[in-house]
């Protein structure tokens, strides 16, 4: 894991998206806690939208290469590297849960652009979210707005 770069990016967020992302997140800490499950990682991805995938990689990929290049990140990475992962990991299941209740408080809502940071793996063009920041704009009846 040599190849990990921290950054922050703004961001949009579908609130369809959250649910998918958290269950991504969360499959995610389990394989790094040694419970792997690559078919349902590799389900997941498949059911989400592009949009929603375009936060877990760099590159333009189907769900099966992402779901490769996660897998791949969690099983080559030592024991001290996956328990920074996997506190990483619970941020960003934090961060996410933190906005689907934003989303649920705000019902009008359709998405948020916000600044998410992120913990990316450049060889494999892989990133997780790690935390959510400020919200910059929201989508409310197919117009943006201040917050």
């Amino acid at each position: 894991m040599a190849n990990v770069r921290e950054y922050i990016a703004s961001e949009v967020i579908y609130k369809e998206d959250v649910d998918k992302l958290i269950e991504v997140h969360e499959n995610l800490r389990d394989y790094v806690n040694g419970f792997p499950d690559y078919e349902n990682l590799n389900r997941l991805l498949g059911t989400m939208s592009n949009l929603a995938l375009t936060l877990l990689t760099t590159g333009n990929f189907a769900a099966s290469m992402i779901a490769s290049g996660l897998s791949n990140w969690i099983s080559l990475s030592v024991p001290s590297e996956k328990a920074a992962m996997r506190t990483i990991l619970v941020s960003g299941i934090n961060a996410l849960n933190n906005m689907n209740t934003y989303f649920e408080d705000h019902p009008s809502f359709e998405a948020v652009r916000a600044n998410v940071a992120f913990w990316e793996e450049t060889d494999e063009n892989v990133r997780i979210i790690t935390d959510i920041g400020d919200i910059t704009s929201i989508l409310v009846g197919g117009i943006w707005q201040n917050p």
